[in-house]
């Protein structure tokens, strides 16, 4: 047992265009217990849910490469509306500048594929207790997979 934020109040608007990807992520965030998980397969689909939606409240989990629009993209139309949206980078883009733009641009975490079920799990309750999105306390949670570190996407 070990003591973890909940994650059962947090929204997460996950993007990302690889279905099996997508599907890996979904699971883990349902694992940990996340309430709502909304899935787009592209930064335009998650830009028209956030025009249709002005007041959600949530964090987004993004990848970087996508059709129609960039995760970068996405969160530099975003960011103008939303300053104060706690967003993740997961991605297989190791290189220089993303990591740099990434910072740059005040982008909470930058993940990079293959993210294992730990290192998401800690991102997502990091968000949860800096931006106040956990259900306000620390909880005590049973380890639902013993070798969870073996899982990656």
């Amino acid at each position: 047992m070990d003591t973890t934020v909940c994650l059962n109040g947090l929204s997460v608007l996950l993007i990302e265009d690889d279905a099996e990807c997508r599907d890996i992520l979904k699971f883990f965030m349902s694992e940990m217990g996340i309430g709502t998980i909304i899935e787009k397969t592209n930064g335009q689909e998650a830009l028209n849910f956030m025009d249709m939606n002005p007041h959600w409240r949530g964090l987004v989990l993004c990848d970087w490469n996508m059709p129609k629009m960039s995760g970068a993209s996405f969160y530099r139309q975003v960011k103008n509306s939303h300053p104060d949206l706690p967003f993740i980078m997961v991605t297989g883009r190791n290189d220089e500048d993303s990591v740099h733009f990434a910072k740059d641009h005040g982008i909470f975490a930058y993940l990079l594929k293959p993210v294992s079920l730990d290192e998401l799990g800690r991102k997502l309750r990091r968000v949860a207790e800096v931006h106040g999105f956990s259900s306000a306390k620390s909880v005590m949670t049973e380890h639902f997979h013993e070798d969870s570190s073996a899982y990656t996407i």
